[in-house]
């Protein structure tokens, strides 16, 4: 998790809510928010594989091999493969927030959340 790494970050406005108090004194109203949290994670894996043969044949060759020594190499394969599979999962949420409102006065409220997102690579 040290190598973990948060990017993308931006604040959004989830939901609004208005508060009126038309008295002369203060009094507590409440706002309900109701949201959907989405939240997805990508499982991504990539993996190479490179397969080769080496030869080394002792004959004697005239002009081509003095010392009986000839070494053949060749790659066979080479490929890289990936996978990947992206999760998704929504929940409906709702939230409560109780506020004081001054005498005469409307309160606007907000609920705020950080939307981002992150990196967190590990081998095996």
């Amino acid at each position: 998790l040290m190598d973990a790494r948060i990017y993308n970050k931006t604040v959004l406005t989830m939901a609004y809510g208005a508060v009126v108090n038309r008295t002369q004194e203060p009094s507590t109203g409440e706002v309900k928010f109701s949201y959907t949290d989405t939240k997805s994670k990508t499982w991504n894996s990539s993996v190479s594989l490179k397969l080769g043969v080496c030869a080394t044949i002792q004959a004697g060759v005239p002009l081509i091999a003095d010392d009986g020594k000839i070494e053949i190499k060749g790659e066979l394969i080479t490929g890289e493969f990936q996978w990947g599979k992206t999760e998704e999962k929504k929940k409906d949420l709702e939230a409560v927030c109780v506020v004081t409102v001054p005498a005469m006065t409307t309160l606007n409220v907000s609920l705020l959340a950080t939307q981002g997102s992150c990196d967190v690579p590990f081998s095996y």
